[in-house]
């Protein structure tokens, strides 16, 4: 099977590829895009008006279906049970699960969740 992407080949101008879908390793999952965003931050990519970033693959608030689970893969980072076929929404920040907001389940409160943007 092949998977499709636009790329932003440079500020204003767009691409379409198409490349071989990886194998799904240990711990991973393959999601088939189903909807995609373009965030106010993208906008200004795509305007040319970031220092750096002038191309590559925008659209990262996205929503799509399970299409693969790798080895032991059963439940989401929540701890939620996910199958093929559910529907996801990607986060696009990951939290730590140990300070005091995520041991509520308030992740998106996550006093830590900017650590791990490198």
């Amino acid at each position: 099977m092949k998977g499709k992407v636009a790329i932003m080949t440079e500020p204003g101008k767009l691409d379409f590829a198409e490349y071989d879908l990886p194998e799904v390793g240990a711990g991973s999952v393959l999601v088939k895009v189903t909807r995609t965003n373009v965030c106010g931050s993208e906008l200004h990519i795509w305007q040319g008006h970031h220092p750096t970033k002038k191309s590559g693959v925008m659209g990262h608030e996205m929503v799509g279906k399970i299409a693969a689970l790798g080895p032991d893969v059963e439940t989401d980072y929540a701890g939620n049970n996910v199958k093929v076929g559910d529907r996801i929404a990607a986060a696009y920040f990951l939290t730590c699960r140990k300070c005091k907001p995520c041991q509520h389940g308030d992740f998106h409160l996550c006093e830590n969740a900017y650590k791990f943007w490198d």
